[in-house]
């Protein structure tokens, strides 16, 4: 973790995080130390790590749901100020801060972009795991404009992986087709999108 999304976080100054993570909580007690700095936009943001996992989880697990939900959107929205434009890099992360904190369009979000990082490094199947965890967190029922668009652009790259990974005619490529054209026809192929996969389905 970082000091400086921690300091966001509990609205309190870095020097001061900084200071008690070094001190009271590294060399006094040994619960934490420093795991190196990573460079952020022009910046070094300095990183932390649990010296033992059980010590995370003992701490993790004390806290209530609704606790748990507000700090995951808290460190989400930290990461995503500190970050920027540069924020794809922890796409995987961002996506289980807010799918823990129940915000699940903003997941699939970051599992989309976390897939077709991974499908760029030729890691089809990571990327096929993750569009299929986006898709599932979506809700049921009748889709908005925004969620419809964010739904046919997870199929869209959901097919070119499963193209790489299973060939063009897979019977899960072909379902996915199937549901993008459904998809289509029930927002009467209004988002831009969708003129992708009305070409892929007359193509077949």
């Amino acid at each position: 973790f970082h000091a400086e999304v921690l300091a966001h976080v509990l609205g309190h100054p870095l020097q001061e995080v900084v200071s008690t993570l070094s001190g009271s909580l590294g060399r006094q007690a040994r619960l934490v130390m420093l795991h190196g700095l990573v460079r952020v936009g022009g910046r070094e943001l300095a990183r932390y790590r649990f010296r033992h996992g059980m010590f995370q989880r003992y701490l993790y697990e004390r806290l209530d749901e609704a606790t748990r939900a507000q700090l995951h959107g808290a460190v989400g929205a930290a990461i995503e100020a500190l970050y920027a434009e540069e924020a794809w890099r922890l796409a995987t992360d961002l996506a289980r801060h807010y799918e823990e904190a129940g915000q699940a369009a903003k997941s699939a979000r970051y599992l989309l972009e976390a897939g077709r990082h991974a499908a760029e490094l030729g890691a089809h199947r990571e990327a096929i795991a993750s569009y299929e965890h986006a898709l599932a967190l979506l809700p049921g029922g009748p889709p908005d404009a925004a969620c419809a668009e964010l739904e046919l652009s997870l199929y869209a790259a959901l097919d070119f992986s499963l193209q790489c990974a299973e060939g063009w005619g897979s019977p899960k490529r072909l379902q996915t087709v199937a549901r993008a054209y459904e998809l289509g026809r029930q927002t009467g192929w209004s988002t831009p999108i969708t003129l992708y996969w009305l070409k892929r389905v007359l193509d077949l």
